[in-house]
């Protein structure tokens, strides 16, 4: 029981899809994360000078979609910033889902490390855009709200 009401998967859920992570946390006791281990994707980011740590999804349907201000733990001694897409990359034709995440100042080799990416702000939904040049200008602009979100 939360405030009086009953806690459940459909509750967590719907404040999730809703982009509402202060009432998810309050719900699970914690706040919303995705963890997992780093993989080599499709190196797309990189080209885009916006190169992103990616976890496959484990989970045949996720309760959130789109991009998203987070912080990353597991890559350096304290929480790292980013920006993170969760979905199935419509632009490049992606079939499998994934959380892709941008760290914000950081850079180094952390393929294969366990990360934990805490959600806190959803910034838009995921799009399909004409070109890798509409994806990578979107990307920018997506870095720059999570820096003001973030206030860095």
């Amino acid at each position: 029981m939360v405030d009086d009401d009953r806690v459940s998967s459909t509750r967590i859920r719907m404040a999730l899809s809703a982009g509402d992570f202060a009432q998810a946390a309050r719900l699970l006791g914690r706040p919303y994360t995705i963890s997992g281990h780093v993989t080599h994707g499709d190196k797309i980011g990189r080209t885009l000078a916006v190169p992103t740590a990616n976890i496959p999804s484990r989970r045949r349907v996720s309760p959130v979609h789109g991009v998203y201000a987070v912080t990353v733990e597991g890559v350096a001694a304290a929480p790292v910033f980013g920006a993170a897409s969760v979905g199935k990359r419509p632009t490049v034709h992606g079939l499998d889902e994934r959380v892709e995440t941008h760290l914000l100042d950081f850079s180094g080799d952390i393929y294969g490390k366990r990360i934990r990416v805490e959600f806190h702000h959803k910034l838009r939904d995921e799009l399909k855009f004409n070109s890798l040049d509409e994806l990578k200008t979107a990307m920018q602009k997506d870095i720059a709200e999570t820096r003001q979100y973030f206030n860095i």
